[in-house]
């Protein structure tokens, strides 16, 4: 595991998540499929299609708060002390429409900050949407799955954007 982690910060620090001509393959791991295709042995997998990671999102605060797993623990005690009127909501967009007057953000923070997170203002002005965005997802997913979570989700995950694109364009 320590392996996979140092892997991941390695990459991390070659840029590997947000430029594409940063990723190397050693040209005697490349191989060709029956159609013609490039492939590269060695255990990692290169997309057709490359989207880069978005840094600008990203704070200490939103990664202190995704380390402990906060986001999904403060969504599974919210859904859980509200599962009745969650569950009487026929279709996403109902549930979405409520979420958005609950002032989840705000009591994620406070949530964040009785489990040893300070609220970091900095942070979430960078982060917030991101963080909000989450949270309502997650609790779309508790009570609609992924028909609840994707809807969602979908509007900062740029590359869940990029494949509905392909997908739509193919």
């Amino acid at each position: 595991q320590d392996e996979y982690y140092s892997d991941i910060h390695s990459r991390y620090e070659n840029r590997e998540f947000m430029e594409k001509d940063s990723i190397h393959f050693p040209d005697s791991l490349k191989y060709f499929t029956t159609n013609g295709r490039v492939v590269y042995g060695g255990g990692g997998i290169m997309p057709d299609v490359f989207v880069p990671v978005d840094t600008t999102i990203g704070s200490a605060y939103l990664s202190s708060v995704s380390r402990k797993g906060l986001e999904y623990l403060f969504c599974f005690e919210y859904t859980d002390s509200n599962r009745k009127q969650l569950s009487s909501f026929k279709t996403t967009t109902e549930l979405i429409d409520f979420l958005s007057g609950q002032n989840l953000l705000n009591r994620f923070v406070k949530f964040a900050e009785e489990n040893g997170v300070k609220k970091d203002a900095n942070g979430l002005a960078i982060s917030g949407k991101v963080i909000h965005t989450q949270i309502v997802a997650l609790i779309a997913r508790n009570v609609f799955d992924n028909d609840g979570f994707y809807p969602v989700i979908k509007e900062i995950d740029e590359t869940l954007q990029e494949a509905i694109k392909i997908i739509e364009n193919n």
